[in-house]
């Protein structure tokens, strides 16, 4: 029994061998590959999460940016009409300064007179009443 036993004991370390040579060389390269695939998949995940959020933070600039040129279109637009507002104001400002054309305009609206004086209004004095009323109106609004 002793050939038996020492057969039997070179089988189960000739096995024993076998799994460990078996265990070291091909499991481990299959589970490195494994691993590198996990670790690129991880790596790809974060880069995407990444882009994605500097994509959606460069759409929302683009946005923002888009929504403060039409405010700025819209501010011109407005100071430009303010300027028009203005200047008819300082024309008016100006004329009132001036004593015939303050005395023009209470003869021509008010009917004022002088003492001894009589008005006739005219068809053309209306026209012209009304020509001057519309500028008046228009440089109010």
């Amino acid at each position: 029994m002793n050939k038996q036993q020492e057969e039997n004991s070179k089988i189960i370390a000739f096995e024993s061998k076998k799994k460990k040579l078996h265990t070291n060389v091909h499991l481990p390269k299959v589970a490195v590959w494994k691993r590198v695939a996990v670790w690129h998949s991880l790596l790809m995940a974060v880069v995407i999460a990444i882009a994605g959020s500097l994509i959606l933070q460069i759409v929302g600039q683009l946005n923002q940016a888009g929504k403060i040129e039409a405010q700025i279109v819209e501010a011109k637009k407005e100071e430009s009409k303010v300027k028009e507002q203005q200047k008819s104001l300082v024309q008016q400002v100006e004329l009132l300064q001036q004593d015939d054309y303050v005395a023009k305009l209470a003869r021509s609206e008010y009917y004022l007179s002088k003492s001894g004086e009589i008005i006739f209004n005219t068809p053309d004095d209306a026209a012209q009443n009304k020509i001057q009323q519309a500028k008046d109106n228009q440089s109010r609004h």
